[in-house]
């Protein structure tokens, strides 16, 4: 039997103090998201004395219950006094912001729409292991930004995000340069995975340019043959959506971002109508899985851009390397993808093939394993988070692509380590393997191609 309930690893029908459920950690703030649905959020909050928030701007209402604890927020830069039982009404486009007097828990109901506590409370119970719940309301409206076709990781991205129902994904645009081989990249996956109602966005005409990596997959693609909507001026084709939605969109950025820097620039509205999901950052560790962070590549390669994205009103989830440098699939997880006939599987087996020839990697090697799955990471956290522990952090871009922790700096929810990595491999393989159909997937018309092809 299917749940259609919403709240996340808790168990049903069992009494719990709210309070425990969230553990403090000295010198930080910690989150851990109860329930998402379309009509928002609930999640809990621990900031230790002296941690908070810094001022920042929300698109949605949003309902404080203070579990325990003194706090101060602001809303306007009007101080307002908290203790264990209060409640306070945040309300949308208002800055604010939170400082911990003393050790203090709150429970945060993020509010989209006026039914959306009924619908996450009294609709609630807990998924079964490893799977998602079903939607008991329309999917998340979703824009893909993405530099597909430089790293592999965006292309197994991209075939997650069509393999999650609770994701329905309008807009694909290639950024970071190369703009028409990555849109001819995105369009023939999308028809390969029967998927041509997803728009297809042209990125900007700049550095770097010419093909990639996985230039092979499209070489006789013209994607003047693609069967759906292709928008020569991408960013604007964002700006519309975004603009147009009747309910928030989901921005999911696997890539340097200067396209989205256009964009706030062309249009800062759109930041108080979307929410931002990336992969990007190093916080504590970097890419060897150890402490010093590093200057991350998507943030790296256009710092200037980041730190526009970063100083946007819109909120912000990122996985940092902290969490997603360590996901590999090997072994008979990453087999049930590389066996399965279903087309994305395919599609990307084939593009895994072509790049690791241009990478020069050993040929046995798309057979075996994976590269690091990066990307993934962040198409997860868009419409889950149980597998992970969130915790709130300030975070400032530097010049030389460091994102460090700064009170003064962008507040973003960061999942800052697995809870459940392999609970999080089997999601992503049962989801590639093609063992959950999503709305809108359709048989391809093109036949599945082995890996390491010409």
């Amino acid at each position: 039997m299917t749940s259609d309930r919403a709240v996340q690893g808790l168990p049903a029908g069992q009494v719990m103090a709210a309070a425990q459920c969230v553990q403090y950690q000295e010198g930080a703030v910690v989150s851990r998201e109860l329930a998402r649905q379309q009509g928002g959020t609930v999640t809990l909050f621990a900031f230790d004395a002296g941690q908070g928030l810094s001022e920042h701007t929300a698109p949605f209402d949003a309902l404080v219950h203070v579990l325990e604890g003194e706090a101060e927020i602001q809303i306007d830069r009007r101080p307002h006094p908290l203790r264990g039982g209060d409640l306070l009404l945040m309300p949308a486009h208002h800055p604010h912001a939170v400082q911990a007097r003393t050790p203090f828990k709150m429970l945060l109901v993020l509010l989209r729409t006026a039914l959306m506590l009924m619908g996450l409370l009294w609709g609630a119970g807990p998924a079964t292991a490893g799977e998602t719940p079903a939607a008991t309301s329309r999917p998340i409206p979703v824009i893909l930004d993405t530099d597909i076709g430089d790293d592999i990781d965006d292309t197994w991205a991209l075939g997650l995000l069509l393999r999650c129902p609770e994701l329905d994904l309008k807009l694909v645009v290639g950024d970071y340069g190369r703009a028409p081989y990555r849109a001819r990249l995105l369009a023939k996956f999308l028809q390969t995975a029967g998927r041509t109602d997803v728009a297809v966005g042209v990125g900007q005409d700049r550095d770097p340019r010419g093909d990639g990596a996985q230039a092979a997959w499209v070489k006789d693609y013209d994607l003047k043959s693609y069967p759906g909507t292709v928008h020569a001026d991408g960013i604007g084709a964002m700006i519309d959506l975004i603009l147009g939605s009747a309910e928030p969109v989901t921005l999911i950025a696997i890539g340097p971002v200067p396209n989205l820097a256009a964009a706030l620039a062309r249009e800062p509205r759109i930041a108080q109508r979307a929410r931002f999901v990336g992969m990007h950052g190093s916080v504590r560790s970097g890419y060897n899985g150890q402490p010093p962070p590093d200057p991350e590549w998507n943030v790296k390669a256009d710092a200037a851009s980041c730190r526009a994205v970063f100083q946007a009103a819109w909120p912000m989830t990122i996985t940092p390397l902290d969490t997603c440098g360590r996901v590999v699939l090997d072994g008979e997880r990453y087999q049930r993808v590389y066996r399965s006939p279903d087309p994305i599987a395919a599609a990307i087996r084939e593009n895994y093939g072509h790049w690791n020839v241009h990478q020069k990697g050993k040929p046995e090697t798309v057979a075996q394993r994976s590269s690091t799955l990066f990307d993934t990471v962040a198409v997860y956290l868009a419409c889950r988070q149980d597998f992970c522990r969130m915790e709130t952090v300030s975070l400032r871009v530097t010049d030389d692509g460091f994102t460090r922790v700064d009170p003064a700096g962008k507040a973003v929810s960061a999942a800052m380590e697995w809870t459940h990595l392999d609970g999080f491999r089997d999601w992503l393989v049962k989801r590639l393997a093609g063992g959950v159909p999503a709305a809108g997937i359709r048989p391809a018309s093109t036949a599945p191609v082995s890996a390491g092809g010409s």
